[in-house]
């Protein structure tokens, strides 16, 4: 696809709510979360595009939102990074 371009976030500029804090919020659905250490992954599908999302959440963030496989949240991206697809 010409033209075409993707995004890469880290998964530690992704922030997780039950409702969505800005319009830049996009709807996703839990798959699963793990724990690592003092953080957990928690892994997404975006609403209709099933477009995979990763988070990484602290322990505390992830207890206080509470998510479990099948939940919906919304999802705040931050330092995204645009490339050319098939560039480089």
């Amino acid at each position: 696809n010409p033209g075409a371009k993707v995004a890469f976030v880290r998964p530690h500029d992704v922030r997780l709510s039950r409702m969505p804090a800005s319009d830049a919020g996009l709807p996703a659905r839990v798959i699963r979360a793990f724990g690592s250490g003092p953080l957990v992954h928690v892994e997404l599908f975006r609403d209709n595009t099933e477009e995979p999302i990763t988070a990484q959440l602290t322990r505390d963030e992830y207890h206080r939102l509470k998510v479990s496989p099948g939940d919906r949240v919304f999802v705040e991206l931050h330092n995204v990074r645009v490339f050319q697809q098939g560039a480089g």
